[in-house]
């Protein structure tokens, strides 16, 4: 009995610290030393453009943020907005003796009969424009690529707290068990 819990002991101690070792190597070391370097940090560049681009494949709708977007505007507000800009260039570009108050009257008038159809029409433009997109996934790759490495490895660690732990004291338990196997195997069969 005292050499199956003396094996089941040391294998869960090797379990536990290969577990560790495992998941401290996904991080460090930041930098190359001879042939090592962590998981994460020799892949940073191809896990941010892979990020980048299940960003811009999978997670984002750009005409569902769009529609939201607009959905969050007050219209009308822009609408006046628009107007307002549209006279007021329209009064600089015109010659003088174009009444002032026809240009704002042409305008409202314009903008109050064929403004939303306009401003359906622009959402619609800039949702069909997948390069949009691209400079989002382009974005998030490049703000990832100058995350230092020990905040990313914060952030993963913020996230995936419970489950590294959970792995490390997994490789412990089984460990354990195998110790057990191994004792049980020395006594019963050798």
């Amino acid at each position: 009995m005292k050499t199956i819990l003396i094996l089941a002991v040391i294998g869960g101690f090797i379990g536990y610290i290969t577990n560790a070792v495992a998941v401290y190597l996904l991080f460090r070391p930041y930098e190359k030393v001879g042939p090592f370097q962590g998981l994460i940090p020799r892949r940073k560049a191809e896990l941010a453009a892979s990020l980048g681009r299940t960003i811009e494949n999978e997670l984002i709708n750009l005409d569902g943020i769009i529609t939201n977007v607009v959905d969050e505007l007050d219209l009308e507000k822009v609408k006046q907005e628009v107007a307002a800009k549209l006279s007021k260039a329209l009064k600089e570009e015109l010659p003088a003796i174009v009444p002032p108050a026809l240009i704002d009257s042409l305008v409202n008038k314009y903008i109050e009969r064929r403004g939303d159809e306009l401003f359906q029409d622009l959402i619609h433009s800039l949702s069909q424009n997948t390069s949009n997109l691209q400079v989002v996934s382009r974005h998030v790759e490049q703000k990832i690529l100058e995350l230092d490495l020990a905040r990313v490895e914060e952030l993963v660690y913020e996230v995936a707290r419970t489950q590294l732990q959970f792995i490390i004291w997994l490789g412990g338990v089984l460990g354990f068990i195998i110790g057990v196997i191994q004792g049980l195997l020395v006594i019963y069969v050798l």
